[in-house]
């Protein structure tokens, strides 16, 4: 099943009731039960729309039990993955909400993780009971479910994507895994990788989950609550990420309801900070756009103003971290870029996102970046946020004299065509 699919069932189904406030700050307590996962000893905490590898907190498993009390100022959600699955990377968040109560949760294994309990507290029962509630309507567990039947009985690939994938885990270097993986891709294409009743099963579950989403699209605008403005966050975001296919949501519906009911009604809580980031960025980082300025520490601990810095020079903004393989492959390739036109009118200014400053400086001076570097430390000025970049490692933003956006995401040959065509 689409993997961007079925992630977005732990972070989408959730109620549409009303929810009144809370006094802030409160103490929220998780007690927990894991099943069936002796392999598993830690979980990682965080904050929905944080990012793992920059602020989660590591919460131990003791004889397939866990503990742990937080403070925390908002009702907003939060999530608990498996370490062991993250670091895998097929991770199956399960989302909950911070309240003053005392939360018992039981945890199963990834193909059964829509099992999932929460008990205790007002919204997260709430939670369970859409949880059924979609079910009943959608059918989307049953669907999640009959996959992994198919998978434990061997029904799920073709034969020759099965004898493929066991090519791909045997291969011995990256060229002849990626060599394989280039054929999986094609044997996807021509619809070749899956057994008839596997895609069967799919394109119903797909079907569905589209039902599902149009669902949730309406309950954000006829029900606007607390609950629903997760939703309505959620929504936007999907609809401006890339899909497969068109989702059945009305943009501009979703954000007239923003502004009638949702950014008025909780002006200050979190969920109305994220809005902003993301509407401002969505509006403002995009070809023709403008950049959006920032300070930032350099590595010597002085604060540094974009702005400043690139006023009046094509700058090339590169957004990176030290554990972004492909940000920083970026930003190697950009080195003979720089030192062709440095003199001519042309800056780099790099920002490493980090948790802490050793770790961007370590990287930075093992790939031998020469121009300015800046850190973003555990996202304190949100700056990947303000450019719409989310929980990605980075970006890259290419701008003229004034501040114009000219191409975003350009490769080093793209850079120097725009730098020859425009530099004296």
């Amino acid at each position: 099943m689409h993997l961007y699919v079925k992630s977005l069932l732990f972070v989408l189904l959730m109620p549409s009731t009303a929810i009144f406030g809370q006094d802030k700050p409160f103490q929220c307590t998780l007690v927990g039960e894991v099943i069936d996962r002796p392999y598993s000893d830690e979980l990682l905490f965080i904050k929905e729309d944080e990012d793992q590898r920059i602020s989660s907190i590591s919460i131990p498993i003791v004889n397939g039990t866990f503990t742990y009390t937080f403070t925390a100022d908002y009702i907003e959600s939060y999530t608990l993955s498996f370490k062991d699955e993250y670091i895998e990377g097929t991770w199956r968040p399960q989302v909950f909400f911070a309240e003053q109560d005392t939360l018992h949760m039981t945890l199963y294994p990834q193909d059964k993780a829509l099992h999932n309990q929460i008990k205790g507290g007002e919204v997260n029962a709430q939670l369970m009971h859409y949880q059924d509630q979609a079910e009943a309507l959608f059918g989307l567990r049953s669907l999640d479910e009959e996959e992994e039947r198919l998978k434990e009985t061997g029904m799920y690939l073709t034969p020759k994507a099965q004898a493929l994938l066991k090519e791909i885990e045997a291969a011995s270097t990256n060229e002849v895994r990626d060599s394989l993986a280039r054929i999986g891709r094609q044997l996807q294409t021509e619809q070749k990788d899956l057994t008839p009743a596997a895609r069967e099963n799919r394109a119903l579950f797909e079907k569905q989950f589209l039902a599902w989403i149009a669902w949730k699209a309406d309950q954000v605008i006829t029900n606007p609550s607390l609950i629903t403005y997760r939703d309505l966050l959620m929504l936007l975001r999907m609809a401006d990420a890339s899909y497969d296919r068109p989702l059945p949501i009305a943009v501009g519906d979703l954000l007239a309801s923003y502004e009638q009911h949702y950014q008025p009604q909780y002006a200050d809580h979190p969920y109305t900070r994220q809005a902003d980031f993301f509407l401002t960025a969505l509006n403002t980082i995009k070809k023709g756009g403008k950049y959006i300025d920032f300070s930032a520490p350099d590595f010597e601990g002085r604060t540094v103003t974009l702005s400043e810095h690139i006023q009046g020079k094509y700058a090339l903004i590169n957004f990176w971290a030290s554990w972004c393989g492909p940000c920083r492959r970026k930003g190697k390739e950009l080195i003979s870029i720089y030192e062709e036109f440095k003199d001519r009118g042309f800056e780099v200014i790099a920002i490493a996102r980090e948790q802490n400053r050793e770790a961007g400086i370590q990287a930075a001076k093992a790939d031998q970046y020469p121009w300015l570097n800046l850190l973003e430390i555990n996202d304190k000025q949100n700056i990947w946020k303000r450019y719409g970049l989310g929980n990605s490692g980075g970006g890259v933003f290419l701008v003229d004299r004034e501040g114009e956006i000219l191409a975003i995401s350009p490769t080093a040959d793209e850079v120097r065509t725009v730098l020859l065509d425009r530099l004296d």
